[in-house]
């Protein structure tokens, strides 16, 4: 009887430690992550694995969602559904926040005539988003960009542009 009783009590001891309150971080990975949220700050998440009491924390520009205990949902970001050959541009180095340096690329059109400036800056972001691609890029940072004309009298114009390169 006295076993009995030792054995129930222990029993319930591990299910009410075990009933932690978990909330969910979902990653842009897709990973899921059940643990404790004590403190989410304008850009950033602390929370502890359960049974641990190691705070940890993670940036909301790789969050999806979190979902809480008490079950509200908050959206932090929306995850963007990459096709094939997609780059994320920036001008903002907060929209990179996160992400992992890859290196800096450039390009740069040829010294051809062009039907104006615009036509010459579509064609050098094209062609630095290429070079994006070819090194595993998801997205770039714009550093400077510059759009000359070359020679007036035929109208000729040369864009170039310097970019950072990030993968998430």
């Amino acid at each position: 009887m006295k076993k009995t009783i030792i054995l129930t009590i222990l029993v319930f001891s591990k299910c009410f430690l075990y009933s932690q309150k978990i909330d969910k971080i979902v990653n842009l990975s897709g990973d899921t992550l059940k643990v404790t949220i004590s403190v989410v700050t304008e850009d950033k998440v602390q929370f502890k694995y359960p049974n641990e009491d190691i705070i940890n924390e993670i940036l909301k520009s790789k969050i999806e969602k979190i979902i809480y205990y008490s079950g509200r949902i908050e959206e932090i970001n929306q995850k963007r559904q990459k096709k094939e050959g997609e780059i994320f541009v920036t001008h903002l180095e907060s929209d990179i926040k996160g992400y992992k340096y890859i290196g800096e690329i450039s390009a740069k059109t040829p010294r051809i005539t062009f039907n104006s400036a615009g036509q010459a800056e579509i064609s050098a972001y094209k062609k630095i988003k290429e070079e994006a691609i070819k090194i595993g890029a998801d997205a770039i940072l714009i550093v400077s960009f510059t759009n000359n004309v070359v020679d007036l009298r035929y109208m000729t114009y040369q864009a170039t542009i310097r970019a950072i390169a990030y993968k998430m």
